[in-house]
């Protein structure tokens, strides 16, 4: 317990340091830009925060298996052919986006796809990064997980800014800010990668059961890109470029409550896995994971209700002021997902993935409302509301049953029984 506190406090500083750069870069990005182009900074965003949903399944599939590896020379091996068959499977994928970038740039109302082209190439970096970090959260290397973030923050606030303030161009302020996201990924993973040390020559074939998994963590991170992006971007297809500024300026705040939090995730991960193969009970770290993530959310929501338009206008500006009753509402629909989040993962790590599938029906879900339901911003965020709710009823629900699975079959089958004994009589 006193491992996993002290795991969490470091990496919850790093997320601190690393939510108060970005919150700074977007509150420079806010009053610098205006809403209608804020929604594009914010739309190019969100696509990286998609591609860092894949990033984060590959990172939690290396964390899940180096961690199960105890010699170090094996450990390194793997890591190495980890790094080969993600490097050639990202360059596929930074083709793709490349060549759907125009489709992509009409999708989201962009004058030039180029923005898009400048992202693809920091994807190969970004996934070679997430090993670096699975391979530190695997070892329990909380101090390198935490450089690895702040590192990336920094050096993404230095450059975007620094071209910003160079060339003030307006037709050249998304592909400065792609320039930053990309250029900050390529030097963040340089600099982590792990000392060197004896290498073991493994066969390049990646064990069955990890592939399985990632697959399987895929369809769940996929089911938060639904989730967590989805509304951003249809807010940004369907509305005005202003309001889907306002909408963002909602975004960006809101979500602070599942960044605020996710540090819980990354610690609670290895050290289920680890109590899970000693043999030892786990319920303890479950609870109390949720029990922060609670009330820290709880906290935010209450903050936004009461502090609405002085947070908006502090961090967003005046402008965007309109938004601020909405705020505690998208605020309320992010804390009710990082609770069945932490459900979520918590049976993912004990090899249970019936959750992932209950979170993609809530992902798909929303994603159709919100194509045919559309009329106002807070119609986008009562949809959400209702859909996390029942998202978060479920995850309750599923965790009773397993408490009380053995319980429950043995009631049916005893239930069975006294059946087929009456027709026999």
């Amino acid at each position: 317990m006193k491992k996993l506190l002290t795991g969490t406090a470091l990496v919850l500083i790093s997320t601190l340091l690393v939510n108060i750069g970005n919150y700074g870069l977007n509150m420079f990005l806010a009053r610098f830009l205006g809403p209608s182009m804020f929604a594009e900074a914010t739309a190019l965003s969100t696509l990286v925060l998609c591609f860092s949903f894949i990033a984060l399944g590959i990172q939690i599939t290396a964390a899940k298996y180096l961690s199960e590896i105890s010699d170090q020379d094996t450990r390194t091996a793997m890591v190495q052919n980890l790094k080969y068959f993600v490097n050639q499977a990202s360059w596929v994928l930074a083709a793709v986006i490349g060549f759907a970038s125009w489709f992509i740039a009409d999708f989201l109302q962009f004058e030039s796809n180029l923005p898009f082209v400048v992202l693809a190439l920091g994807i190969p970096s970004y996934f070679c990064l997430s090993i670096h970090r699975g391979a530190a959260q695997a070892s329990q290397s909380f101090k390198s997980l935490s450089v690895s973030y702040v590192v990336e923050m920094i050096v993404r606030i230095l450059i975007s800014v620094g071209l910003i303030l160079t060339i003030p161009q307006e037709e050249f302020f998304m592909i400065m800010l792609s320039t930053g996201f990309s250029v900050s990924l390529i030097i963040a993973a340089i600099l982590s990668r792990p000392a060197k040390s004896k290498i073991l020559l493994l066969p390049r074939i990646l064990p069955t059961k990890m592939m399985l998994f990632f697959e399987s963590i895929m369809v769940y991170e996929f089911a938060q890109i639904l989730i967590n992006y989805s509304d951003l971007l249809l807010v940004k297809h369907h509305f005005s470029a202003d309001v889907a500024g306002l909408y963002s300026s909602l975004s960006i705040i809101g979500k602070v409550v599942y960044f605020a939090t996710w540090s819980i995730v990354l610690v609670m991960i290895p050290k289920v896995i680890e109590k899970e193969k000693k043999g030892e009970d786990h319920r303890a770290l479950f609870n109390i994971s949720l029990l922060i993530v609670a009330f820290s959310g709880l906290g935010i929501v209450l903050t936004c209700f009461f502090f609405g338009n002085s947070i908006i206008g502090l961090i967003m500006g005046t402008q965007y002021l309109a938004a601020a009753p909405l705020l505690w509402k998208y605020a309320l629909s992010t804390c009710l997902f990082s609770l069945a989040n932490i459900f979520c993962y918590y049976y993912m790590s004990l090899d249970k993935f019936s959750p992932m599938y209950i979170a993609l029906g809530f992902g798909l879900a929303q994603i159709t409302l919100l194509q045919f339901f559309h009329a106002s911003i807070a119609q986008v965020i009562y949809i959400q509301i209702g859909l996390m709710s029942a998202f978060l009823m479920c995850m309750i629900g599923f965790k009773l049953y397993q408490n009380h699975r053995s319980s429950i079959i043995h009631l049916l089958s005893n239930t069975l029984i006294k059946k087929q004994t009456i027709i026999k009589r």
